[in-house]
């Protein structure tokens, strides 16, 4: 029953050492070739006769923490770079939604701003039409004099031609008045009805402009949102941008001029643009530089495309600061 016992125990013994070693742990185990030797294993034996290298196993433990913290470190990284990634991506779809929205309601409000202007001129019509009726009809002297005549006439003789023709020109303009009088307040109605509709049109024009406001305010915050990380991605780094030493020797006097540029040297002006301040002469002169040098960049790339747009929006919205 002893066949190769010795052997294999001491196989076993020196695979247990080494993995003790590797924990820091000194073994002491005592020698044994039999069970008989198995005193040595006694609760009061080499077994539990060690020292442990507290040290190493430490080191071990913070080695593992922090390699643990660097790889939760580059997975929350990872993460953030997805996550905006994908806010870019909602921010770059919204506004493109925003700017369906404005033309929409831009088209509303252009046609109510026609519609009102359509209904003012039949006012304008109308009052016209109405101040030329009244032109034309009798006052109410006139009136009272013709039935005087008519009166006079009458008293005279009722039977007689002329008072005939008084009463016949007093029936006819007290008719002519009515008959204009009825026109007149047809051309007040149509005139009442023109300002009621513009006030409903005023109504719905004013509900679609304070949408286009609305709207542009939430597209000018999504739009800083969207254009940083334009710029951002086309920034690049130290080691992809022209030094600043040889950007200055590509302008005159701050400028750029017509020519040829690297993708460096326009990720070079990307990154002045982005350091100068909003509003001030030196973020205008930038932007115009990014222009210019993207233009003139044969390699260009999407990315550089993208933050050149955002160059130009500047330009288009400072053009009268210059």
């Amino acid at each position: 029953m002893s066949i190769g016992y010795n052997n294999m125990n001491n196989n076993w013994m020196y695979l247990f050492q080494q993995g003790l070693g590797m924990l820091g742990i000194n073994n002491t185990f005592g020698s044994f070739g039999s069970f008989g030797n198995f005193d040595s294993m006694s609760m009061n034996g080499s077994l539990f006769n060690y020292n442990v290298n507290y040290d190493a196993m430490a080191g071990m433990a913070v080695a593992n923490a922090v390699l643990g913290v660097a790889g939760q470190a580059i997975s929350s990284s990872r993460a953030e770079k997805q996550a905006e990634k994908q806010e870019y991506k909602n921010s770059s779809a919204r506004l493109k939604e925003i700017d369906n929205d404005i033309q929409k309601q831009e088209k509303i409000s252009d046609a109510k701003g026609e519609e009102i202007s359509k209904q003012e001129g039949i006012i304008k019509n109308a009052k016209n039409e109405i101040e030329t009726l009244n032109k034309h009809k009798k006052s109410e002297a006139d009136i009272q004099n013709l039935k005087t005549a008519w009166d006079t006439e009458y008293k005279k003789d009722p039977n007689s031609p002329a008072t005939a023709n008084a009463k016949e020109a007093y029936d006819k303009a007290v008719s002519e008045n009515k008959e204009i009088d009825k026109k007149i307040k047809a051309q007040e109605d149509i005139k009442k009805e023109a300002e009621s509709k513009i006030e409903t049109l005023k109504k719905e024009k004013d509900a679609a402009d304070f949408k286009i406001k609305d709207l542009k305010a939430e597209k000018e915050e999504l739009q800083k949102e969207v254009d940083s990380y334009d710029l951002d991605a086309a920034n690049g780094n130290s080691l992809s941008r022209t030094s600043d030493k040889k950007y200055e020797a590509l302008l005159k006097n701050g400028v750029a001029p017509k020519g040829s540029y690297t993708k460096a040297n326009v990720k070079t002006a990307v990154d002045r643009f982005m350091q100068a301040l909003d509003g001030t002469p030196e973020k205008l002169q930038t932007a115009k530089n990014l222009v210019t040098m993207f233009n003139g960049c044969s390699d260009w790339n999407e990315t550089l495309q993208k933050a050149a747009k955002v160059a130009q929006r500047y330009i288009n919205e400072h053009k009268d600061e210059a």
